[in-house]
C-alpha cells in the first residue's frame, strides 16, 4: 500500500473519530430511555418485497423480455399502457404471494418493506406510469396481517428521479427537487399514502412509512431534502401519532445526522442501506476484511442509535459485481479468506450465479456474511434484507439463502 493510500486511510479515520468526540461533548446523544421501534419486543428483522410494484430489471429479467427497457419508465412508454398493463398484471399477481409471505414468516422474519411507486398516488403529466398496483400492495398487507407480520410502506421513487438509479422508476439524471412542482407533489404523494395506509384495518399491520427511498445528496442540498422530511413528517402526523416514519440518510455519513435530527421528531427512524458490492474498496476486499469491516458497521449503527434509532432497511452478502469482472464464487478455496479479490478476465455472471459453482468455502463464506451482519444491525433497530428473492442472482435470495443456511434463523 502506498504512503499517500494509508495516509488517506488515517485522514478517515481521523475524521470519524473526531466527529464522534464532537458528538459526545455536544451533548447530542440521547439517554437510554430513546424509544427504538421493536416487533414484539423484538428486533426488525425484515426482507424487501423487491422488484414486484417497482420493476427492477436485473432482479425478474424475464418481465422485461423482448422489450427495449430499463425501468419502468422505458418499459411503459416503450410497449404502451395495453401491453405495458398486461404484464405488469401478470407480474404483479404471481411475483409475491400468500405462500411466500408464509415462508418469510416461518424463517424469523417479522416485518415485510413494500416498495411502491409515487405514480400509485400521483403523477405528473406526461410521466407514462400508470397505477394498479395498490390493489396488490394492500393485499399483501392483509396476508401479512393473516400471518403475523408488519409492514414498512416505501415510497421508492419520485418525479423526474431522485437518484438517478433505474431504482427510482427512472434511470439517468436525478432532477426531483431541481424541477419546479416535485417538492409538492411528492409531499401531496405522502399525504394521500399515509391516509390510505392509517384506515382502520392496516392500522395495526403497517407500523411504519417511508416519504422517499434513497434520495442523492449529490445531487440535492442536504438541507432541502431535510426540509422535504420535516414536511413530510407533519404530514403524516396529520394522521397518525403513533406510525414510524423512516428517513433514508442521503447517501450522508451516519456521523453527520445527530445535528440534522429535528427536536420535535418523535417515533422517527434512520433508514440506512449498506452494501459491500458496489465500489471497488469494497470489491478488493478479502473475505476476512468484509468480516471486520461489517464489526465497525456495527459500531456505527450502534453508537448513532443513541441519537436516533438506526434501521439497515438494505443490505445483501454480494461482495462481487460480475459484469465488472469481480467474481469470487468458482474460486474461492479454504485458504482464501486473508486474500483480497481481483478483476479476473475469465469472470461471467452465467458461472458466477451458478449455485453448482459455489465452493464449500464460498458457502461458509456467505453464512459469515449473513449472521455476522445481522448481529451487526441487531445493535441498531434492526435489518431489512434487498431481497426476498430473485429470478437468477442468488445471493439476493433471501428465501434460497435460507435453504442454503446463508442466514441463521433468529
Amino acid at each position: 500500500m502506498s504512503i499517500s493510500s494509508d495516509f488517506h486511510r488515517f485522514l478517515r479515520w481521523a475524521v470519524k473519530l473526531f466527529s464522534i468526540l464532537c458528538l459526545g461533548c455536544c451533548g447530542l446523544v440521547h439517554s437510554n430511555t430513546l424509544e427504538e421501534p421493536t416487533i414484539n419486543g423484538e428486533k426488525i428483522r425484515g426482507v424487501n418485497l423487491g422488484g414486484w410494484l417497482v420493476l427492477e430489471k436485473w432482479i425478474t429479467p424475464s418481465v422485461f423480455n423482448n422489450v427495449n427497457a430499463e425501468d419502468q419508465w422505458t418499459f411503459c412508454q416503450n410497449l404502451g399502457e395495453s401491453e405495458a398493463r398486461r404484464r405488469l398484471e401478470q407480474h404483479w399477481n404471481t411475483w409475491v404471494t400468500e405462500d411466500d409471505i408464509i415462508t418469510l414468516k416461518n424463517s424469523g422474519i417479522n416485518l415485510v418493506r413494500i416498495p411502491l411507486g409515487h405514480w400509485e398516488f400521483s403523477k405528473k403529466q406526461g410521466e407514462p406510469y400508470f397505477s394498479g398496483g395498490l390493489p396488490y400492495a394492500d393485499k399483501a398487507v392483509r396476508w401479512a396481517k393473516k400471518h403475523g407480520l408488519k409492514v414498512l410502506i416505501d415510497i421508492h421513487t419520485a418525479p423526474d428521479s431522485q437518484n438517478g438509479f433505474d431504482n427510482s422508476g427512472k434511470q439517468g439524471n436525478a432532477q426531483w427537487l431541481n424541477v419546479e412542482g416535485n417538492f409538492e407533489l411528492s409531499l401531496e404523494v405522502v399525504r394521500l399514502a399515509t391516509q390510505h395506509f392509517t384506515q382502520s384495518e392496516f392500522q395495526d399491520t403497517v407500523i411504519a412509512l417511508q416519504p422517499i427511498n434513497e434520495p442523492a445528496s449529490w445531487a440535492f442540498d442536504i438541507n432541502r431534502i431535510v426540509d422535504f422530511y420535516h414536511q413530510s413528517y407533519q404530514a403524516i402526523r396529520q394522521y397518525s401519532s403513533t406510525l414510524w416514519v423512516a428517513f433514508h440518510d442521503a447517501f450522508v455519513d451516519l456521523y453527520q445526522w445527530p445535528d440534522k435530527v429535528r427536536s420535535d421528531w418523535e417515533r422517527v427512524m434512520l433508514d440506512t442501506h449498506i452494501y459491500h458490492c458496489f465500489v471497488d474498496e469494497s470489491l478488493q476486499a478479502s473475505p476476512n476484511e468484509h468480516v471486520a469491516n461489517i464489526r465497525h458497521d456495527g459500531d456505527r449503527v450502534a453508537y448513532i442509535s443513541q441519537t436516533i434509532p438506526v434501521l439497515t432497511g438494505e443490505w445483501s452478502i454480494d461482495t462481487t459485481q460480475c459484469y465488472n469482472g469481480y467474481c469470487r464464487s468458482n474460486a474461492m478455496g479454504p485458504n482464501d479468506w486473508d486474500k483480497p479479490n481481483a478483476k479476473d478476465p475469465n469472470c461471467n455472471c452465467g458461472t458466477e450465479h451458478n449455485l453448482d459453482g459455489f465452493t464449500p468455502t464460498y458457502h461458509a463464506f456467505l453464512g459469515a456474511m449473513g449472521d455476522v451482519q445481522m448481529q451487526a444491525y441487531e445493535r441498531g433497530a434492526g435489518w431489512v434484507y434487498w431481497n426476498f428473492k430473485t429470478e437468477s442472482n442468488p445471493v439476493w435470495n433471501f428465501m434460497l439463502g435460507m435453504e442454503k443456511g446463508w442466514f441463521p434463523k433468529r
